[in-house]
């Protein structure tokens, strides 16, 4: 049951926006320094980060470019967590980070815990 609803979470993601998507987060996590100009077209300027630690109350929200900031300071314990992202009219404007696979699931189809 389980995989069937992951593969139909799958089907509904368009390849545009697993391309925009894609690009993004490589633009933004480009060492030594982000590729800003693909940032800039990619993120919408209100994006909204909701850190590991957010759900548990631990970390809040980052909104707009410090919250990219703070983000790139924390950015390993970020790449180690399964993301649920929300593309609108072409820009990433959401990004939540999950540690567990099956809570960025549920997330991502609209379930609540």
């Amino acid at each position: 049951m389980e995989s069937a609803r992951n593969r139909e979470i799958l089907r509904a993601m368009s390849q545009e926006n697993v391309e925009i998507v894609t690009r993004a987060i490589s633009a933004a996590i480009a060492r030594p320094k982000p590729d800003y100009s693909t940032v800039n077209e990619l993120y919408a300027p209100d994006h909204v980060l909701v850190p590991v630690g957010a759900a548990s109350g631990i970390e809040g929200e980052g909104k707009g470019a410090e919250g990219f900031r703070a983000w790139r300071r924390e950015i390993e314990e970020f790449l180690s967590a399964e993301l649920v992202v929300t593309v609108r009219g072409g820009q990433v404007v959401r990004t939540e980070a999950f540690m567990e696979p099956v809570r960025a699931l549920r997330a991502a189809a609209g379930l609540s815990e």
